[in-house]
Formats: structure tokens, C-alpha cells, sequence
């Protein structure tokens, strides 16, 4: 194994399609032990090898990160647990995940955020890492989160579960402070809760909750689109690091680039269902493509594959949310009250 030494442990994933930062190419890579030490297009590199791994076909590419995922665990492990999500998200390409604090008990303390971790830790496949949480009642908890281990803070705009409450302008702004003295980021859900609740309750006097298009309709573009701007506003305010969650929309993304070219530290995600489906997709599959914000229309998509192509999205994440099938079924009859959320981790990275 020309150049690489005598050292015993010496892999070579040979024949792939290597997708790196800086370019994708055939090629061999050579592995030492537990490290990559390099890459070769010269066959000689499979000799000596003690073990060559034939990926003809396949891609090669480093082991994704996903920073946007929620297991059901503790709470509603008949869904999911960090076992079983782990593992699929080790089959689809991750090799770190970092859940999010909104499980059953949600991880709004300093206790319940340490005991987590501890379970986590005996029962995850791959690394993992948790977010704190920035609600009205975890502000006090905040920085002892940090301490243990918290690089950052999700918080709600909208209404999501009376366990994890929302928070309102003012504990974004605290919140935002808290963190900001930390340099640790804040993530933000952003829809315009107020619009949201009176569009569904509009749909329900409406007759509506059996139309499966009830849904989008009650979420529009413009209520994630007006909860960005005003997050943005708070974080500069606060002089917070913010993170958009869950994109959907380009003028979202817009708002987002126009904040960073004036100098703030902002950052954008998005999710596979946002880049991959569109309205016609969601009424094929109905409450299983329920999600927020919701999956959007063709020119939404094509939009966001703009600012993705350009290289203005910071973060492909999958906000995986693993429901039984009889939960989601709800959606058939009600789809006002489907649960929301994709089973996506598997499949975000091959797709």
C-alpha cells in the first residue's frame, strides 16, 4: 500500500464516485486505522490492502450531520426511540444527529436535559449531540443547558405542544440575550402564530377539516415569511446567532441574505420535502406529507432550489418526526389535527 506505511488495519473503499467540498471524481479512498489517509486513482493503492471494499456504482461521501431531528424518546417510543432512530439514520448516511428538545417530558430544565443525555448515551448507534430549549419557562435554565452541553436553543413562534409553550416576542428577546453571552445559536420556528390560529379556526367553522388542501391553506407562505422577519429583527436586537428552521419558502431565504449581507450572523435550513415535493405530491400522499410549514407549491420549490444552487442555504437537515401509523391516519377524517411531521431521516442523504 504504496506510501501509507506497514500499519496493520488497512482498508480501501475502492472504485467509487467521491463527492467531496472541492469536487466529484472516481476514485480510491485509503483508509489507516480509524482515519482517511488519503485518496488515489492508481490501482496500485488495492495492494496489500487488508480488506477492499468494492463500491462500483456508489457514492462516497463523507458521513452526514443531521441538526434537525426529533425521536419520540423519552415519551412515545412506541413511535421511535434513540436506538431505533439512530439506526436509521446510520442507514441513511449519518453519522451525527442532534435531537431536538420538544419530547414527553419536554428537556426544559437543567435536570431533564442532563438525564437525557445519560439515557441517550446507552442507547444512540452513532454520535448524537441535544439542543436546549428557549421557552418561557426554561430562560432560567438556559445556561446551566449550555454548561452541560448545549451549543444552542430551539424556540417555537406558533403553537406546537403544551409541554414545549412558545414563546412570545419578549422571550425570544431574553432568550436571544441569554444566548448571545454565550455565542450559542438560537433556532427559530418561524410562523405567525396569531394568522395560523385564525385561518384554522376559519377552516373548521368552514366545514373544511375533511380537505386534506385545509392545511397548506391555513399556513400560507406569508406566516413563515413574517415570523422570519421578525426573528431577525429580535436577533439583531439581541445580537443572537439565529438559525431559520425548516425553510419553505424563497422569500424567507431572501430575507435571510439580505440580513447576512447587512453584517448579521443569520443561517438557514431546509428539508428534503421542501426541495423534492410539491402541492400535487401532497395530495397523493395526504396526512403523511402533513408537515410545518407545509409542503408548498411547484413555484416555491423551483424556488428554493435557486438560492440552494447558488449556495445561499446553510443547512440540508431532515426534522425527521416519527408518528405510528394510526396517529397519522387521523389526518383522513381531520387533517386540521394530524400530527405533523415526515419519517425522513433514512431517506434525506440517499435522496
Amino acid at each position: 500500500m504504496s506510501g501509507l506505511g506497514s500499519e496493520a488495519g488497512r482498508t480501501v473503499v475502492a472504485n467509487g464516485t467521491v463527492a467531496t467540498d472541492y469536487g466529484v471524481f472516481q476514485a480510491h479512498v485509503a483508509i489507516v486505522g480509524d482515519r482517511i489517509a488519503g485518496l488515489f486513482t492508481d490501482d496500485d493503492i488495492l495492494q496489500g490492502a487488508d480488506e477492499v471494499i468494492d463500491a462500483s456504482g456508489c457514492v462516497v461521501m463523507p458521513g452526514a450531520i443531521d441538526p434537525h431531528s426529533h425521536f419520540e424518546d423519552p415519551g412515545h417510543t412506541e413511535r421511535e426511540d434513540f436506538t431505533t432512530g439512530t439506526m436509521a439514520a446510520a442507514a441513511g448516511g449519518y453519522t451525527t444527529v442532534i435531537e431536538h428538545p420538544l419530547t414527553y417530558p419536554a428537556t426544559t430544565t437543567v435536570d431533564l436535559y442532563t438525564s437525557k443525555r445519560e439515557m441517550a448515551k446507552q442507547k444512540v448507534m452513532i454520535d448524537f449531540g441535544l439542543w436546549g430549549a428557549l421557552t418561557p419557562t426554561s430562560l432560567e435554565h438556559m445556561e446551566g443547558q449550555w454548561h452541560e452541553g448545549a451549543m444552542g436553543f430551539k424556540a417555537f413562534i406558533p403553537y406546537s405542544d403544551p409541554s414545549y409553550p412558545n414563546a412570545s416576542d419578549d422571550d425570544l428577546l431574553r432568550g436571544m440575550q441569554i444566548a448571545a453571552a454565550k455565542d450559542a445559536l438560537v433556532l427559530v420556528h418561524c410562523e405567525n402564530d396569531d394568522i395560523l390560529q385564525a385561518n384554522r379556526a376559519r377552516l373548521k367553522a368552514a366545514g373544511r377539516s375533511g380537505d386534506l388542501m385545509a392545511h397548506p391553506e391555513s399556513r400560507p407562505p406569508f406566516t413563515e415569511e413574517e415570523a422570519a422577519h421578525r426573528a431577525l429583527y429580535i436577533a439583531r436586537q439581541a445580537g443572537a446567532r439565529l438559525q431559520v428552521v425548516h425553510t419553505s419558502s424563497p422569500e424567507t431565504l431572501e430575507v435571510i441574505i439580505a440580513a447576512r449581507a447587512g453584517g448579521q450572523t443569520a443561517s438557514a435550513e431546509v428539508c428534503p420535502h421542501h426541495l423534492l415535493l410539491d402541492l400535487d405530491d401532497y395530495r397523493r400522499l395526504g396526512p403523511w406529507g402533513c408537515c410545518a410549514p407545509p409542503i408548498r407549491s411547484r413555484a416555491h420549490v423551483d424556488g428554493m432550489w435557486t438560492h440552494v444552487l447558488s449556495g445561499e442555504l446553510d443547512s440540508l437537515i431532515s426534522d425527521h418526526c416519527a408518528y405510528t401509523i394510526e396517529e397519522k391516519s387521523i389526518g383522513y377524517t381531520d387533517i386540521l389535527e394530524c400530527p405533523l411531521g415526515c419519517q425522513v431521516i433514512q431517506e434525506t442523504v440517499p435522496v
